[in-house]
């Protein structure tokens, strides 16, 4: 954007007409013109948008695999889940599973930068497998997996 105001304020007759505002109102207004939309381009809005069409195209993260383990050799919960971006909004896909009897459960929640904590995913007893998917108008999330 540098170049491009830098480029129309070198050429002789932008300087001319700096000098000069009344030779040519054409030019003023071309520039005025032109430097509302550098402007307007480059400024930011804070309008929140609706949640996005599910079938529109989403900028997703690496998918996560995340697991508990007992002592580095008992697997105690995995959850799978992927994060995606849109318009503004984040989305958050995946399940989580309990993968041992021990009376407690595997938890999954999330907590989104517009300060929403999304409700537990919750499986338990062992084997049981819980989806989850959740959208929030917020730039990103942290995810957690725990045992309870």
């Amino acid at each position: 954007m540098h170049g491009i105001l830098s480029a129309v304020f070198n050429s002789q007759k932008v300087k001319g007409m700096l000098m000069s505002p009344y030779r040519s109102p054409k030019v003023l207004l071309a520039l005025l013109l032109l430097m509302g939309v550098v402007l307007f381009m480059s400024g930011s809005t804070s309008v929140q948008a609706a949640p996005p069409h599910p079938t529109a195209r989403h900028a997703c993260e690496e998918p996560q695999d995340v697991y508990v383990y007992a002592h580095r050799v008992t697997l105690l919960a995995e959850a799978h889940w992927t994060k995606c971006h849109n318009a503004g909004w984040t989305q958050i896909i995946g399940w989580v599973e309990d993968s041992e009897a021990d009376g407690r459960c595997a938890e999954v929640y999330a907590v989104f930068t517009n300060g929403i904590i999304r409700p537990l995913a919750k499986a338990c007893p062992k084997g049981t497998k819980a989806k989850f998917q959740w959208n929030e108008p917020a730039s990103d999330a942290s995810v957690y997996l725990r045992l309870v």
